[in-house]
């Protein structure tokens, strides 16, 4: 399943970065197959 980091964030307050929150992830036993960047583009 991929999730974005700012939905997570809307759910968790934190203050990491994507990668640390990946490592945590990790630990506790997710599989994080990678992380993706993606810009925001604004329309005006």
């Amino acid at each position: 399943m991929k999730i974005s980091f700012k939905w997570l964030k809307n759910y968790l307050d934190f203050q990491l970065t994507p990668e640390r929150t990946s490592e945590i992830l990790t630990d506790t036993g997710l599989e994080i197959e990678g992380l993706h960047c993606f810009e925001e583009i604004k329309v005006a």
